[in-house]
C-alpha cells in the first residue's frame, strides 16, 4: 500500500507540475508583444552604467550576482545628490512609458468599442427586452455582492494593520504636491474640492522639465532610506520578538525533560 500511495502521489505531483507549465506557457503566450514594456528604476538605470564599468574592472568575471552584489553595494554608499542623476533619467524614461502607455490604451480602447458596438446591434436586432431587464438585474445583484465583499475585506485589512510599523514614504510626485497644495490654498482660498487640486497639480507636475522635478526626487529618496532604515529596526523587533517565544518554549520543554528524570534520552539510547 505504501508504494502504491507513493506512486499515486507521484502521479498526482506530475499532474500538477504539468498544469503549472501549461499555465506559465499560457501566460507568455498571452502577452502582447506590442505592450510598452516597463521603465527601470533609478537603481537600474544606474547598473546600466556600472556594469560596463565593472566588465572593464573585471574582464574575466562571469558572475552575474557578483556584479549585483557590488552595483548594490555602491548604489548604497551614493548620497542623495549623486542618486539625482539616475533618478531624473528614470522618471524622464517613466513619463515616456506613460505616453506609449496611453497610445496603446487608446489602441485598445477603440478595438473594444467596434465589438462593443457590434454586439448592441445584435442585440436590437433580436429585440430580447424582458431578457436584457432581467440580465441586467442580475448584473446588479452581482456587482453589489461584490462591492460587499470589497468593504468586507478593506476592513479586516484596516484592522490587521500594525500601528507600530513605519508608514510608506511618498513619492517624488506627492513630495511636490506638499508644497503645491500650500500653494494652490493661497490662490484659491474658497476651494472645497480635493479633485480639483489633484487635477491642478497633476498639470503643473506634467509641465516640469526633469530638472525642475530633482529637488523633489531628491527629497523623496531622502525619505525612502530613512524609511528602509526604520523598517530594519521594526523588523529586527519582530525577529527579536519571535526568539524570545523560541527561548521561552525551549526552557519549558527542558524543564518537562527534566520533571521526566531525563527518560527521554535513555529511550533514545534504547533504541
Amino acid at each position: 500500500m505504501k508504494g502504491g500511495k507513493s506512486k499515486a502521489d507521484t502521479k498526482r505531483g506530475d499532474g500538477r507540475l504539468a498544469v503549472k507549465k501549461q499555465t506559465k506557457k499560457e501566460k507568455q503566450a498571452a502577452k502582447d508583444p506590442n505592450k510598452p514594456k516597463r521603465p527601470p528604476s533609478a537603481f537600474f538605470v544606474f547598473m546600466e552604467d556600472f556594469r560596463k564599468q565593472y566588465k572593464e574592472k573585471h574582464p574575466n568575471n562571469k558572475s552575474v550576482a557578483a556584479v549585483g552584489k557590488a552595483g548594490g553595494e555602491k548604489w548604497k554608499s551614493l548620497s542623495t545628490e549623486d542618486k539625482a542623476p539616475y533618478a531624473a533619467k528614470a522618471e524622464k524614461r517613466k513619463e515616456e512609458y506613460e505616453r506609449k502607455m496611453e497610445a496603446y490604451n487608446r489602441k485598445l480602447a477603440g478595438g473594444d468599442d467596434d465589438e462593443s458596438d457590434k454586439s448592441k446591434s445584435e442585440v436590437d436586432e433580436e429585440g430580447s427586452g424582458e431578457m436584457k431587464g432581467a440580465k441586467s438585474k442580475a448584473d446588479s445583484k452581482r456587482g453589489d455582492s461584490r462591492l460587499a465583499v470589497k468593504k468586507q475585506t478593506k476592513k479586516e485589512r484596516n484592522a490587521a494593520k500594525d500601528p507600530n510599523k513605519p508608514k510608506r514614504p511618498p513619492s517624488a510626485f506627492f513630495v511636490f504636491m506638499e508644497d503645491f497644495r500650500k500653494q494652490y490654498k493661497e490662490k484659491h482660498p474658497n476651494n472645497k474640492s480635493v479633485a480639483a487640486v489633484g487635477k491642478a497639480g497633476g498639470e503643473k507636475w506634467k509641465s516640469l522639465s526633469v530638472e525642475d522635478k530633482a529637488p523633489f526626487m531628491t527629497e523623496a529618496e531622502k525619505r525612502k532610506e530613512e524609511y528602509e532604515r526604520k523598517m530594519e529596526a521594526y523588523n529586527r523587533k519582530l525577529a527579536g520578538e519571535g526568539d524570545d517565544e523560541s527561548d521561552k518554549s525551549k526552557s519549558e520543554v527542558h524543564d518537562e525533560d527534566d520533571d521526566e528524570d531525563g527518560s527521554g534520552e535513555e529511550d533514545e539510547d534504547d533504541d
